[in-house]
């Protein structure tokens, strides 16, 4: 119950939270590929997007394609869509 409720009408609950987390991911991965093709990109700037996409700790207004599903969600649903996002997201790091 408390995994899908809102603290505030204004403020995700803990399961909008991580989907967007797992939207982000995704995302990232598209937005960093398509990036990457059109930029030469050097060593410290592959190092400054490692930064950027590790430090969680900064908060912006998520854009419309990566707010998440007002649909509830089950606990162990979203724990295994994170780990695959991330998986994904480290994956796709590595090869960067």
């Amino acid at each position: 119950a408390q995994f899908n409720r809102k603290p505030d009408k204004d403020k995700w609950s803990i399961a909008q939270v991580c989907h967007h987390l797992v939207l982000l991911d995704e995302r990232v991965i598209t937005v960093i590929s398509s990036g990457l093709k059109k930029l030469d990109s050097t060593q410290n700037e592959r190092k400054e997007i490692h930064t950027i996409l590790l430090d969680r700790t900064k908060k912006f207004i998520a854009p419309e394609m990566i707010e998440p599903s007002i649909e509830p969600f089950e606990v162990e649903q979203m724990l295994n869509m994170l780990n695959e996002s991330r998986k994904e997201l480290m994956r796709f790091l590595s090869t960067i």
